[in-house]
């Protein structure tokens, strides 16, 4: 109803949108099922429709099979986080192969996480929803550092530890595990300094 914007959950910010990337449409149509109600979902048969709705559409998250022909789903991987518009998109990639499973932990092609099939539902709901989260933290502190960095240039006065975080987030675009808790770690601070020291700059 009309009453549905009030928690901020719908409205403008509608729904965080998932990319399926699956050959199989009834792996598709079941993944899909379960996501519809939570997520704006997008389909994909392969990495090159895949390419094509990356290039005109907002995702939040990227969810492929490893098994697809034309590109399989470490290619898919690999490509997206080459590009710079796309290399901060989280991916979670399906497999029904253990060795798979070993690749994917060397995480080399850029995964974030992984899923054995068969998969239940609601774990493949949590993670979607935990990559996004660790994702959208990251995005708001860079985005925040970016806008206080540029003022405190207008003001001329250079801000290093905004510049340091700047830095640390940029050289870790590409590595999908990277998150708040390492982005302190690496400032040598802990979480709630970090937002304390974003916080004093804003004001």
């Amino acid at each position: 109803g009309a009453d549905e914007d009030e928690d901020g959950q719908c409205g403008q910010q509608g729904k965080q949108s998932v990319l399926l990337v699956e050959d199989n449409a009834d792996i598709i149509d079941y993944l899909a099922d379960g996501l519809k109600d939570y997520f704006h979902v997008l389909k994909a048969g392969n990495g090159q429709e895949a390419w094509e709705i990356l290039q005109n559409e907002e995702v939040n998250l990227i969810l492929t099979d490893v098994m697809m022909p034309v590109k399989d789903g470490f290619t898919c991987c690999r490509e997206i986080r080459m590009q710079q518009e796309t290399a901060h998109i989280p991916i979670l990639i399906l497999t029904a192969r253990a060795e798979d499973a070993d690749i994917l932990q060397g995480c080399n092609s850029g995964a974030d996480d992984y899923m054995m099939k068969p998969f239940n539902p609601e774990i493949l709901k949590t993670k979607v929803d935990n990559l996004i989260l660790q994702r959208e933290r990251l995005k708001r502190i860079y985005t925040k550092a970016l806008m206080l960095k540029q003022e405190s240039e207008e003001g001329e006065k250079e801000d290093v530890f905004l510049q340091q975080l700047i830095h640390i987030i940029e050289a870790n675009l590409s590595n999908a595990d990277f998150n708040v808790k390492m982005l302190a770690e690496q400032l040598n601070m802990s979480q709630p300094t970090l937002y304390r020291k974003i916080k004093q700059r804003s004001e």
